[in-house]
């Protein structure tokens, strides 16, 4: 089955996405999922996840835009225009509301999206979200790995060098053991990316030597919906102190701990599906709020 098998337009952009699962109304809204930025596409990080979950609810996974085959933004730009993209997006694809999931920059957008159109969202899962934090973790090394003739380098030698690409995922999933197909699947994705630099125009206006455009950290308490994190113990991008922090500040939240670092999804998918299906599925509001319940250790 091919992964990404629909296309849309919005604001006059070509949008490549995933679109799987029934279309009856079954009682469930369709799950949205966003995918992360730097290097990232719809099926990296949500296919094994759809795959799961699309036998019994309609799930949604775009390449967002200047990812995957999707048109880009012209220069530079911001979580905004990421987040007044989605609105166009959900209207173009017929969607009053959905359940919304995003990962790292995607979970950035899913941010700006319940605190200017909460109307829009059922319920919303954070996975190691931008958005929560005034500094990356790493911060001088992120910002300056991000921008520059570094960022080209990165690219390029995450595309063609399986053994930088390695390094990379060591960093990022913070452990050492690695499956041969988890370097071949960020090798083909390094690969479009080397080609579109798309975060670049994102790294420009929101990232800088001293810190992150964007921290939603004081006004998360706003967002009434109930809301899962979802975070990695030793994400070393987003720290973890951070999610627990806005966990805590935030009305009906809850927050899973994971083993590992960024990338829950696939370094603990067995995990990542179990919290989040017991999350999206769990009756009505109010549920008390739990707190490191899937995943111990390191």
């Amino acid at each position: 089955m091919t992964f990404v098998n629909a296309r849309t337009r919005v604001a006059g952009r070509d949008i490549t996405l995933a679109d799987h699962g029934p279309r009856q109304d079954d009682g469930h809204l369709p799950l949205l999922l966003l995918h992360g930025g730097i290097i990232d596409q719809a099926d990296y990080s949500w296919s094994r996840v759809a795959a799961q979950l699309a036998d019994r609810r309609r799930v949604i996974v775009p390449d967002l835009p200047g990812y995957g085959a999707s048109a880009g933004f012209d220069g530079a730009h911001d979580l905004e225009d990421f987040g007044t993209w989605l609105i166009g997006f959900l209207d173009a694809m017929g969607l009053a509301r959905v359940d919304l999931a995003g990962l790292s920059m995607g979970g950035g957008i899913a941010l700006w999206c319940a605190l200017n159109h909460p109307e829009r969202i059922g319920r919303l899962v954070l996975v190691d979200a931008y958005g929560l934090s005034a500094r990356a973790g790493m911060h001088p090394v992120v910002a300056r790995l991000v921008q520059g003739r570094s960022a080209g380098l990165f690219y390029r030698a995450a595309a063609q060098s399986r053994l930088f690409a390695r390094l990379a995922l060591h960093l990022s999933y913070a452990r050492l053991r690695l499956a041969r197909s988890e370097t071949d699947d960020l090798m083909r994705a390094a690969q479009v990316q080397n080609r579109r630099r798309s975060f670049d125009g994102f790294a420009r206006r929101e990232i800088s030597r001293s810190g992150l455009r964007t921290d939603y950290s004081e006004r998360v308490g706003q967002i009434a919906l109930p809301t899962l994190l979802i975070h990695g113990r030793r994400d070393p991008l987003i720290p973890l102190a951070d999610a627990r922090q806005a966990a805590d500040r935030m009305p009906d939240a809850r927050l899973a701990i994971l083993p590992g670092g960024h990338v829950p999804m696939r370094q603990n998918h067995d995990a990542f599906v179990a919290a989040l299906t017991d999350f999206l599925d769990r009756p009505g509001r109010g549920d008390a709020p739990w707190r490191d319940r899937t995943g111990q250790g390191a």
